[in-house]
């Protein structure tokens, strides 16, 4: 099934939902998020939470697809709320944007909270939210299956390495943390040059181990793409990322500070590549997807060198569909509307609640 006859097929057997529920955004803003109460609690870095701009963008995009819509801004007051009420009378589905904390498995908190009450919400349950952060491990799990990523590994810091694995040959390598995502960590002073007479590996700041991966020079894309509630899985055209104006991006990366100015542009990927190889990205991006147990909604994001090699380097199980993103631009594509992104991820939530 192609992608906009899975959005018509969503959106025909779910035409009556908003009748039938409310939608209840849970979602971090650089602005409402706080602390309640004055509680010890490790909040995230700001670059993973919304402005106000894209968090209005999401909730007229949810409203314009005709939904009533109320918005929680912290974990514990919609978990406090919901505890409150007999799960049996609730009328809502929980679009699940929840990223506060800084520990392993914070993003899996709501997912497993909403399961054990039989809440319908959007994304990928908690194993797979906490596996698609855990970088390093499914990397070795991938591998297993054929799929080609960047060659990896993870330095503990004090000259220790996990399993006392390190780089064999010299090169450009870039250093990145193991469990974040929206940049966080990345500058240019990510990307270094190891040597054998040379490991030094740059101070981690946010202080966790971090990977040391093989910097793929090239071109950089996104593949937006959806999952059925029995998984099958369906995408897009891979889109490119440029910056500077720039599609072949050499040494360029997503930095944190572009990331959080959105200081970067998509394009047609297959324009560049050709469409038997976009193709190509695009059957790997889904049975990457299919083998992660993605659920409703992901983006799976690949390096290509110049001799056309393709290089994993990172799955997002619930991706930004923000107006400045992959997803919107993938829809635009597709002379869909951007209301479209949210009545198909909530149509497909419902769905896949209502199946298992």
């Amino acid at each position: 099934m192609d992608v906009r006859a899975l959005i018509e097929r969503v959106e025909k057997e779910t035409s009556n939902l908003n009748k039938q529920y409310k939608i209840t955004i849970m979602s971090n803003s650089r602005s409402k998020t706080r602390k309640i109460n004055g509680q010890n609690v490790n909040f995230s870095d700001q670059n993973e939470f919304f402005s106000d701009i894209e968090f209005s963008e999401i909730y007229e995009g949810i409203q314009n697809a005709g939904f009533y819509v109320n918005a929680s801004f912290n974990e514990l007051t919609l978990m406090k709320s919901f505890m409150e009420q007999a799960y049996y009378e609730n009328d809502q589905i929980v679009y699940n944007l929840s990223r506060n904390g800084r520990h392993p498995g914070k993003k899996s908190m709501m997912p497993a909270f909403f399961d054990l009450l039989k809440i319908p919400y959007t994304g990928s349950n908690a194993f797979t939210i906490s596996l698609c952060r855990e970088k390093y491990t499914y990397i070795k799990y991938l591998k297993s299956h054929n799929i080609t990523m960047p060659d990896t590994y993870v330095y503990l810091g004090d000259g220790q390495w996990l399993d006392n694995n390190y780089p064999q040959r010299e090169g450009k390598f870039i250093v990145k943390p193991v469990q974040e995502s929206a940049s966080i960590g990345l500058s240019y002073e990510s990307i270094i040059t190891l040597s054998s007479q040379s490991l030094e590996i740059p101070l981690n700041k946010i202080k966790q181990p971090v990977l040391v991966q093989q910097f793929i020079e090239g071109y950089e894309c996104e593949v937006p793409l959806f999952v059925s509630e029995k998984g099958d899985v369906t995408s897009f055209k891979p889109v490119g990322l440029s910056m500077s104006k720039q599609k072949k991006l050499g040494s360029e990366i997503l930095t944190y500070e572009r990331s959080f100015k959105d200081d970067y542009d998509f394009y047609k990927l297959q324009d560049e590549i050709g469409k038997s190889r976009a193709e190509s990205i695009q059957k790997t991006a889904e049975r990457i997807a299919k083998l992660m147990g993605i659920s409703q909604y992901g983006r799976i994001d690949f390096r290509i060198d110049y001799q056309g090699n393709v290089y994993l380097i990172d799955i997002a199980a619930s991706p930004y569909t923000t107006a400045h993103s992959s997803f919107s631009y993938a829809f635009s594509e597709e002379n869909l509307s951007y209301k479209h992104i949210y009545t198909t991820i909530i149509g497909l939530a419902y769905l896949n609640w209502r199946l298992n």
